[in-house]
């Protein structure tokens, strides 16, 4: 667990902490009163801490709606992040998940701006792999077993 003052010497080194509610809830299944509480909440905890606005908000479980994005609007939230961006809706920004930056490999390719083209290689890979529509290609335990 990150220290506040770790958050802290992180965002001097321009890594950006930014709203996910204050208690992680489902947020399409809590009231509109709710919804604002934990991305007001939340919004003022990193400010109070930072010095700085939170202007980014990123969904948790990436669930949201309409009504969501109402309140981020009607709270000045400026951008959220989505696991199936619009790419003409500043609400739906790609949303990269730490999980994908877990190799040294996967780090430096984000570092160097290399990101997305990797994300994808890695996502079609996945995809390939899961549906095993892939041609000539196959994998130890399926020799073994097979």
């Amino acid at each position: 667990m990150l220290t506040w003052e770790m958050i802290r010497e992180m965002d001097r080194s321009k890594i950006d902490f930014q709203s996910h509610t204050a208690t992680h809830p489902h947020l399409l299944q809590i009231s509109y009163e709710r919804i604002k509480y934990e991305i007001i909440s939340s919004r003022a905890v990193i400010e109070e801490h930072l010095g700085k606005r939170s202007n980014i908000f990123c969904y948790p479980y990436a669930e949201y709606d309409e009504r969501i994005i109402n309140v981020l609007k009607g709270e000045g939230v400026i951008a959220a992040t989505a696991e199936h961006p619009d790419k003409e809706n500043l609400y739906e920004i790609r949303r990269v998940s730490s999980a994908h930056l877990a190799t040294d490999l996967a780090f430096k390719t984000a570092l160097a701006g290399g990101f997305p083209l990797f994300y994808s290689c890695k996502y079609l890979a996945e995809k390939l792999w899961s549906s095993r529509s892939y041609n000539n290609i196959s994998c130890s335990r399926e020799k073994e077993a097979g």
